[in-house]
């Protein structure tokens, strides 16, 4: 929609930033998104699709893709988040990819306590909320909205 009705979704956002809110593009990666209309948009967050995450551990074209989007997205001063994390391996190389979020099982499943509550009452939508304790490996985990947990990475 932000595509097809360009200005007016401009001026949508623009308002809605004025108010506070954040913006992310969801599911970087797949189907139609491309880097070109990243430098357009008003956004504060890229949320790498999982099908890019998933096996960038064993596939050098998805991790060169997640390098690339992070390695741009930061040109841009957005932060990247990467969903369908499901092990300690993918953790570790997105850190090491620049990667600055992570989501998934392997950071803990869905619960009923986030699962109920709106978004604006959970900490991983207020970026200037997180905490500044760091877990072990120096990852600091927030609250997610009716998904798994999401952590910072540290670098």
């Amino acid at each position: 929609a932000v595509i097809s009705h360009h200005e007016k979704a401009l001026h949508l956002i623009n308002h809605l930033r004025s108010l506070g809110c954040y913006f992310a593009i969801d599911n970087f990666g797949a189907g139609l998104s491309s880097l070109y209309h990243l430098k357009k948009l008003p956004i504060d967050f890229i949320k790498i699709d999982g099908s890019l995450i998933r096996n960038i551990a064993s596939d050098v074209v998805d991790k060169s893709m997640v390098r690339t989007i992070s390695h741009i997205g930061h040109m841009l001063n957005f932060k990247i988040v990467a969903e369908w994390v499901e092990d300690e391996a993918t953790l570790a190389m997105l850190g090491e990819l620049g990667v600055d979020y992570a989501q998934g099982f392997h950071i803990s499943k869905p619960d009923d306590e986030t699962r109920n509550k709106p978004a604006w009452e959970l900490a991983a939508f207020k970026p200037n909320a997180l905490s500044n304790k760091p877990s072990k490996n120096g990852i600091i985990a927030t609250r997610p909205r009716k998904t798994a947990p999401t952590k910072v990475m540290r670098r």
